[in-house]
């Protein structure tokens, strides 16, 4: 997918890259255990606020990756900002080496 190929692009591993959907098994994301998972905020709510619900969220409460958030309208579209997007998850990706 697009997004799987701008991560390895910034440099990073996808491990949800065997997903066939958008959504990914929660028992799956467990078991590979990521050091860090990057959230596009829901709809409606800010960053910080869906970070934490999901941290909150049992199984991923036992995570120990770094969660972080970014903006979904820049790095989930293709287009003239896609050099946009692949600095920020560089930036996000890259800040946890």
């Amino acid at each position: 997918t697009f997004l799987h190929e701008m991560i390895e692009k910034a440099g990073g591993l996808n491990v949800a890259a065997d997903g066939l959907y958008w959504t990914y098994s929660k028992e799956l994301l467990v078991e590979k255990d990521p050091a860090l998972i990057l959230l596009s905020p829901r709809w409606g709510e800010s960053e910080e606020a869906t970070i934490r619900e999901f941290r909150a969220s049992k199984p991923y409460s036992d995570l120990k990756a770094t969660v972080k958030g970014f903006d979904a309208d820049i790095v989930l579209r293709q287009g003239p900002r896609s050099a946009q997007a692949l600095q920020i998850l560089f930036d996000l990706i890259d800040g946890e080496r």
